[in-house]
């Protein structure tokens, strides 16, 4: 009986970083829907602040300023305690998806 092929962890949570990317790139496509619905998915699999400040300000672009105001607090409690399997996006930069750019964390 050949053993089953297992995925390593980390690879788990690169592919969560690429789908991350994704969203941002949606976004500055415009397409917010698109965007949101990655931003979704990260979430689902590991709650970290980087996935949740992006849809912080993608609802916040979208004139959703209580939701976003509750996901930015959610987030910033996240940076505060130390997570197992932090999310890899925002570990240097901030993507402005908008304006371009990127801005030191």
């Amino acid at each position: 009986m050949a053993m089953a092929l297992k995925k390593p962890p980390y690879l788990e949570y690169f592919d969560r970083h690429l789908t991350m990317l994704d969203g941002v790139i949606l976004w500055g496509e415009g397409d917010l829907i698109g965007a949101e619905e990655r931003f979704l998915s990260v979430e689902a699999f590991v709650l970290g602040d980087t996935a949740l400040t992006y849809r912080s300000r993608l609802l916040e672009f979208r004139n959703q300023p209580e939701e976003a105001a509750r996901l930015a607090t959610k987030a910033a409690f996240l940076k505060t305690i130390r997570n197992e399997h932090p999310d890899l996006m925002g570990s240097v930069f901030w993507v402005d998806p908008i304006r371009g750019g990127m801005k030191r964390r």
